[in-house]
């Protein structure tokens, strides 16, 4: 009887963790789709900006590498990591000096991972020189992306010529069929995720 017991109690939480894996592999595809339009949406910011600038964000403004780390309120916790000697501009003076240049209000979009799972829940802006870096995780590999772990894959733009795997420019990233495919990709759950990012922007 209680070897019994023991295999329905096996099969049960099999069962239970299968559902969760499941309902995870969905999320994290979701996430993915928003990623990679969330992108979209920045580097569309960047190439504005720059168009009536005539440079792109903190362009000009260090000696060293410039950081923003791109996080919502609740994900500022975890974002860290970057070296004490390059400069770092906090996510609210990065959005004023947007507006400043743009002559309008922007609104942000921000990584749908609550809490990191391998990879970094908050996007990446950096400026060295006059060359911009912005990038995003992704949870599933693609062609377009550089896979650094498991669930853990980069892609970034740029405005200068591409030097490795997942780096791209921009306009030649918008044009690239992988890319156009997946970003339209139909989420399992838009109106919850459209919720998650409506939160915080």
């Amino acid at each position: 009887m209680k070897r019994h017991m023991v295999t329905l109690l096996l099969i049960c939480l099999s069962s239970t963790s299968f559902a969760l894996f499941g309902m995870e592999e969905k999320y994290q595809h979701d996430a993915d789709i928003y990623r990679l339009n969330h992108l979209k949406y920045f580097g569309e910011l960047f190439e504005e900006y720059h168009t009536k600038t005539g440079k792109y964000p903190l362009q000009g403004e260090s000696k060293t590498q410039h950081y923003v780390l791109i996080a919502a309120p609740h994900q500022q916790k975890y974002a860290k990591g970057t070296p004490e000697q390059f400069d770092v501009t906090e996510v609210e003076k990065f959005r004023s000096i947007l507006e400043e240049g743009l002559e309008r209000k922007v609104n942000f979009k921000f990584d749908p991972q609550k809490v990191p799972n391998g990879a970094p829940n908050f996007y990446i802006y950096m400026i060295e020189g006059d060359s911009y870096f912005f990038a995003v995780h992704l949870n599933r590999e693609r062609t377009f992306a550089n896979p650094l772990g498991k669930h853990y894959h980069k892609l970034e733009i740029t405005n200068e010529e591409p030097h490795r795997r997942g780096l791209w420019k921009f306009d030649a990233l918008l044009k690239n069929a992988d890319f156009q495919s997946a970003m339209n990709e139909e989420p399992y759950k838009r109106a919850w995720m459209d919720h998650l990012e409506e939160q915080y922007k």
